[in-house]
């Protein structure tokens, strides 16, 4: 698995996805049935507001 991945979905055509995160980015890797390498498909940035707890 890719390092940082934190939870692994079931994609398209019976890949499977995992999710990594690292700080506030969130990185889509997908592996394809058969295939030996996890491919990025995605990459996300998400806003979150340091030291904003409630």
């Amino acid at each position: 698995m890719p390092s940082g991945t934190r939870v692994l979905a079931s994609g398209p055509g019976g890949a499977t996805d995992a999710f990594a995160v690292s700080g506030a980015t969130v990185t889509v890797w997908r592996l394809k049935p058969k295939a030996t390498v996890w491919s990025k498909v995605q990459t996300i940035s998400v806003p979150v507001q340091y030291g904003s707890s409630s």
